[in-house]
């Protein structure tokens, strides 16, 4: 890749990719919709109502009940997460002599990580100014909250909590059948590691076995993109909600990898992504589950 070795490119990608992976929660709450073609900006959709209908009963219908659903066109912006690093000439110089040894993949890795935190940030908590909706932040359901005193930390039973916060997600009965996901900031989540009560089991061995979290322990996770104390039960499908791909993470040198006047070769490290929230009343907020109070 012209003045640049493409090793030390490949390099630097895989120092990016394995701290881009190591925090991310968000990409696994929402289904990974078609991608989309090199250049998009946007993404034009209608956004559909649930019906609200009946079927009809019957023998040999002739007359079916049909309805339209409200459709209204909506644009989903392609948003741009990006950071960058770069790496001294001398650098290079020493790559020649020793290899890799010589280069040094922390800016990498920290590029992938502040670019992966604010991926995870903007599924979970969206960005009003460019209007991008989250999944939290602009959740379409009343918050489940666990009065005072009963947070997990006090005298809470967390997997009481679930069980009854999966009740209350299922009981529309709009999405029955399709699976569940459970997010929880850390310290909520270290709460699940508590084993329960004259058992040899943790709350999270219990919550693990409901039902609607059909791959168990792994529908549920813990995050920094949520504030101390919350969570959020969702359900999960791109019916429900969808992060469409324009470029996935990708890393590469500014300007072929030439050095600028100071000696200095620059790195950029990006990925274009849109997140669509079809149905903001299948994510339940879950609130006062760790208290935080000194």
């Amino acid at each position: 890749m012209g003045y640049l070795p493409q090793a030390i490119t490949n390099y630097y990608s895989t120092q990016v990719i394995k701290a881009y992976k190591a925090p991310l929660v968000g990409t696994f709450l929402l289904a990974r919709g078609e991608d989309l073609p090199p250049g998009s900006a946007t993404v034009t959709r209608d956004q559909v109502a649930n019906f609200t209908g009946k079927a009809k009963r019957g023998f040999k219908l002739r007359t079916i009940p049909r309805e339209n659903g409200e459709r209204t066109p909506k644009t989903v912006q392609v948003v741009e997460h990006a950071y960058g690093f770069d790496m001294h000439r001398k650098s290079l110089d020493a790559y020649k002599r020793e290899g890799t040894s010589a280069l040094n993949g922390e800016d990498a890795r920290q590029s992938g990580r502040i670019v992966a935190e604010s991926l995870d940030d903007i599924i979970f908590n969206g960005d009003k100014n460019r209007g991008v909706k989250g999944i939290y932040e602009d959740a379409g359901l009343t918050p489940f909250v666990l009065a005072d005193g009963k947070a997990w930390n006090q005298v809470g039973v967390p997997d009481d909590t679930i069980v009854e916060a999966v009740a209350e997600l299922a009981s529309t009965q709009l999405y029955t059948g399709m699976p569940m996901k459970l997010a929880l900031d850390p310290l909520a989540f270290g709460q699940l590691s508590k084993r329960v009560p004259n058992t040899s089991a943790t709350y999270l061995d219990f919550i693990a076995k409901i039902p609607q979290f059909q791959n168990g322990v792994n529908d549920i996770y813990a995050t920094a993109a949520l504030a101390a104390g919350t969570g959020l039960l969702e359900y999960f499908g791109v019916d429900i909600a969808e992060r469409n791909v324009e470029e996935d993470i990708n890393t590469f040198p500014v300007q072929g990898g030439v050095p600028d006047k100071g000696d200095m070769i620059y790195f950029n490290t990006e990925t274009f992504q849109a997140t669509d929230i079809h149905h903001f009343d299948a994510f339940l907020p879950l609130q006062n589950l760790f208290d935080t109070t000194p």
